[in-house]
């Protein structure tokens, strides 16, 4: 028997394409595991909850299921089976303000940041990150500029290019979980404890499951903390230099090899 009963799985570089839909074979051995085996299951993602290139149409009926989504990293979590909105942790409004003028004050920041109850986003000069965002969603959304505001809405999220050990430093001080890693120029920045970690946590309390019971895979400095907290925390093998060491297990395949599949094949049916 199993001894897995809970998968946190990232999106982008894991179960999925990097920016698109998920790679083969993954959401058959998620379903499986799900329909015959009773485990739950997670999909802990950066992404916007409605980005086209979820695709969690393709699981087929899930409705009588135990699927749920963290998008933002945590900061928006719902039951994807009855549609249902669990919690959400945005960056309150005051400090968004904060980030935006730190922002604005330095001129070599590009950034964007995801609108509290809504499809739209602030962006500053690097329109690149507007073009990520239409890339990943629906064209149903304005982009605003934070140089017109006095005033913030609340935020899920925060992305910042040309980012440094400095930055996260202060900003950490402030008030915000940072994550990024040397390696990367881009960071992800959300409201303080709010990370894949606090999903493990969420999960397991509100499932009654024990850590040493999830499986979480991920490949970037946005996994680290699900991977630190679960039983079995496994990264594919070309994933960043983050991932592999919170990782406990280093999977022989990449995202693209269906790692995802490979690792329920193993873990949850018990295939050699």
């Amino acid at each position: 028997m199993s001894k897995v009963k809970l998968l946190i799985l990232d999106l982008d570089g894991t179960c999925h394409k990097m920016g698109g839909g998920p790679h083969p074979n993954n959401f058959e051995a998620i379903k499986k595991a799900h329909d015959e085996y009773g485990i739950n299951v997670v999909f802990a993602t950066g992404r916007a909850n409605h980005s086209k290139y979820n695709e969690f149409i393709k699981l087929g009926d899930i409705s009588k299921g135990n699927y749920f989504l963290a998008a933002f990293n945590g900061a928006y979590i719902e039951n994807m089976s009855n549609k249902t909105l669990l919690e959400e942790n945005p960056i309150p409004s005051n400090l968004t303000k904060w980030l935006w003028n730190y922002i604005n004050k330095e001129d070599r920041f590009s950034a964007v940041s995801y609108i509290h109850n809504s499809r739209d986003v602030i962006s500053s000069k690097d329109n690149l990150l507007v073009q990520r965002v239409l890339h990943f969603n629906n064209p149903d959304f304005e982009v605003h500029s934070p140089y017109e505001k006095e005033e913030f809405p609340e935020t899920y999220k925060f992305v910042v290019k040309h980012f440094t050990q400095v930055d996260k430093e202060i900003l950490e001080e402030k008030g915000f979980h940072v994550q990024w890693e040397p390696s990367s120029d881009t960071a992800e920045i959300n409201f303080q404890d709010i990370n894949k970690g606090y999903v493990v946590d969420y999960f397991c309390k509100k499932l009654d499951i024990n850590h040493s019971e999830v499986l979480a895979m991920g490949d970037g400095s946005n996994d680290v903390e699900s991977l630190k907290k679960a039983g079995y925390g496994i990264c594919p093998v070309n994933s960043g230099p983050a991932a592999k060491s919170a990782a406990n297990r280093i999977s022989n395949y990449t995202d693209a090899e269906s790692c995802v599949a490979r690792t329920i094949e193993e873990l949850v049916f018990n295939k050699n």
